[in-house]
Parts: structure tokens; sequence; C-alpha cells
């Protein structure tokens, strides 16, 4: 009996160890096919990062080492959806028992140079004057315009003033001019910060107003641009960034306290106009949920240059029958999310935007986090030149896109003719009159 039960604990002992070993093989096949994954998705974003154009790759922002950049196009500070990314309820609250957790959120948050880590959508317009010297226009200042502008341009603004004579060093000159698309939080929730873009006065005697006990600092006034609902949400969320409400303010309660100096300016949905500077802007009115308004704009005398649609739900006829006649160079679009919304674009709308404006580029932003990571989106978007010669990509926050500066100056550059009638100016005017 003893022998016997030698005999079969050696066989247990040997089946053991055989199960042992093939548990050994299959692991490590495991780990190289986990491994040869890894090295595919790798490989693939590689890929579409180096099939990507020079302009599309990570921005290296406008205040750079090494000079002021170049000296017109467009820095996109931020290409995300309302609240930005990471999500708080993907990192702070976790998944829900059961789900896995967002991987577009939590890379974005391990990593703080991940394409996949976003702030409110806003660009900032760089362009020469007709004196040279280069000029900063702000489309939106949203709840992240501060960690945007010292995340990618903390030095663009270091010689702050846009009046004769200021601003010109080393042709680098500060924020001439602030642009807000509509009245929420993402594209006017940033307003207070901007006092710290704004120069501050020195006294004679040395040292600035505030440390010679004469009060807060005196400053030029920023010139804002908006319609006129987007300044009736500016004047009842921020009184005292509106003078004559913050005069009553001081003159009740005998102090004056610093705040932004604006010089609110109210544009029509229709009417183009120019910012300090001399840069041509138009106005493009887009439906950003409902029938409730929201800008796009084009910029530049050649209205086709650059177009940009940050907010929209749908695309008004009249807006659309004009820019249907008008070649696009780089088209920026809403785009949300994958599934129907009722406020913004989704990645389905856009693509048809796309498809009937046909631009040489196209660029999308405000997206959230259940699009999916933006290497693979982009991969995904990327099959779309092959099969019907589209080039879509998703922006990414840093992006820096070049514009021709004959293009934007125009005429004024010297080697355009004179715009013919009938452009998409006029017919979008004429086409919105008594709208």
């Amino acid at each position: 009996m003893e022998a016997g039960g030698g005999a079969m604990e050696a066989g247990g002992w040997a089946r053991r160890r055989m199960l042992g070993e093939e548990a050994g093989r299959a692991g490590a096949l495991l780990g190289a096919f986990a491994a040869a994954v890894l090295a595919l998705r790798g490989a693939r974003r590689a890929a579409a990062r180096a099939r990507a154009p020079r302009g599309r790759r990570r921005g290296h922002g406008l205040g750079a080492p090494g000079g002021a950049g170049p000296a017109c196009g467009v820095l996109f500070l931020g290409t995300g959806v309302s609240t930005g990314l990471p999500r708080l309820s993907c990192v702070a609250q976790g998944a829900s028992p059961g789900s896995p957790r967002c991987g577009v959120c939590w890379a974005g948050w391990r990593d703080p140079h991940s394409p996949d880590r976003r702030n409110n959508v806003s660009v900032l317009v760089r362009f020469r004057d007709r004196d040279g010297r280069s000029r900063h226009l702000m489309v939106d200042a949203g709840k992240t315009m501060r960690e945007a502008v010292l995340r990618w341009c903390p030095e663009c603004f270091s010689a702050p003033g846009s009046g004769p004579g200021a601003g010109a060093v080393e042709g680098r000159g500060g924020l001439d001019a602030v642009l807000l698309t509509h009245g929420h939080a993402d594209a006017m929730g940033g307003m207070d910060d901007l006092r710290d873009l704004q120069p501050m006065s020195v006294r004679r005697g040395g040292g600035s107003a505030a440390a010679s006990g004469a009060g807060p600092p005196a400053c030029s006034s920023l010139p804002v641009f908006c319609n006129r609902a987007t300044f009736e949400v500016c004047a009842q969320s921020y009184p005292y960034l509106v003078p004559k409400m913050r005069e009553a303010t001081q003159k009740r309660e005998g102090i004056e306290r610093r705040v932004a100096s604006l010089d609110w300016r109210l544009i029509d949905n229709t009417t183009p106009f120019e910012i300090p500077g001399g840069l041509k802007v138009t106005p493009l009115p887009l439906f950003h949920g409902g029938d409730y308004i929201s800008l796009g704009f084009a910029f530049g005398e050649d209205a086709g240059e650059f177009v940009y649609l940050s907010d929209v739900s749908s695309v008004p006829e009249r807006t659309m029958a004009a820019l249907r006649r008008q070649p696009i160079k780089t088209l920026v679009v809403d785009c949300l999310l994958r599934r129907p919304h009722s406020s913004h674009f989704s990645l389905g709308d856009a693509l048809d935007l796309v498809r009937e404006l046909r631009p040489q580029r196209a660029l999308l932003v405000g997206m959230t986090c259940s699009l999916g990571r933006h290497d693979d989106v982009c991969l995904e978007l990327a099959r779309l030149r092959a099969a019907e010669g589209l080039d879509v990509q998703l922006a990414r926050d840093g992006l820096w896109v070049e514009m021709d500066e004959g293009a934007v100056r125009g005429a004024r550059a010297g080697a355009q003719p004179p715009r013919q009638r009938g452009g998409l100016l006029e017919r979008l005017r004429a086409s919105w009159r008594g709208h």
C-alpha cells in the first residue's frame, strides 16, 4: 500500500509539473501577444503622426524660446469640450462598477503633453499690421484661458500694448483684441483674467501706480468684439467689466479696484469689421442649439483662407449658400462626439459639412472623451484621404497653422487685385439682411 501510494504521489507531482510548464508556456505566449499588440498600436500612431503635415504636428507656442514665431497664422489655445479634458467625472470620480476607466481622460491626466489634454476651444490669430508689427487677436476667453496662455504662449504678450509705438519690441506685440463667439462659460468664463494681459502704467519716480499707493494701475482699454446678445450675458456675469456699471459700483463703495479695462465694441451678426491692426473679420452666423446664434468667423481679405466654426448644431441655409461658393483653405469645425447632439455637431455632422464644402484641409475641435484617443481617431480619419480625397484631422492644443499673408492682407499687401463684386462678404450680407 505504501509503495502504491508513493507511486500515485509521484504521478501527481509529474502531472502538476506538466501543468505548470504548460501554464508557463501559455503565459509566455500571452505576454508576447500583448507586447506585439502594444508595439503595433505604437507603430500605427507613429505612422499617423509621420503622415501629418508639418503644420499639423504639436505646436511650439508663439512664445517658444528662440524667436517670435511665424508672422501670420493661428495658434490653437484649446480644442476640447466645455468641461476641458481630462474630465473630473472620469478621473476624480472614477469608472462605475463593471465599467472600464476612461482611457482618453487618464492619458490626458497622466501626461500634461498628451494630445488628449484639451482646454476650452480658443485660438490666437497672429498677423502683421501695415507697419509690419505683430498683432494678436484672441478668439474666446473661456474658463481655461489662463492655463492655455501659460502653457502655449506666455512670452507672446511680453511687450503688451497696441497703441502707437507700443508692442514693437523684436516684432512682438501684446494682445490687441478679443473676439467672442457666444455667451457661454467656455467662451467667456475667463474674462476676468484679461487684466493680467494688460500693461500697468508706470508713474514718475519709478514703480507702478499700485506700488506708489495711488490706487490700481491704469492701462489702455482692450477692445472686445461681440454681438449684443453676448454682451448682455457678459454684462450680467461681469458687471465690473462694463465701464458705466463699474463706475457706479466704485462711487457706491468709495474704492477703486483693479479689474480688466475693456472697450466693448458691438458687432452685427453679418457685417464685416476690422480689429486694431487692420485684420478683416467676417462674421458667420450659426445655430448652436435651437435658434441660439453663435458666430463663426472668416479671417482676412480672402475669406476662405481660414474659416472658424467652433460651436454649431446646424448651419443656416443662407450662411451655407455663401460658404459653398467660396473655396476654403482651412476649415475649423465643431465635433463633440459620435452620436447626434442637440447643440453641437457630431462626427458625422462635421464630416458631412466637410464633404459639402471640400476645403483643402479640415480640423475638428470641441471633442469630448467619448470620441476616442487623439491618435486613434486621426488614424481613422486619415482613411478619408484615400477613399474620398478629404484631409481631415483632429486639432490639438498648441497646434500652429500658418496663413498666407497675402491672402490675409489682400490688396494692402500689394499683390492682390481689387476684390470683385459679388464675393462672399457681399453675398453673406445680402442674404442675411433683415434676418
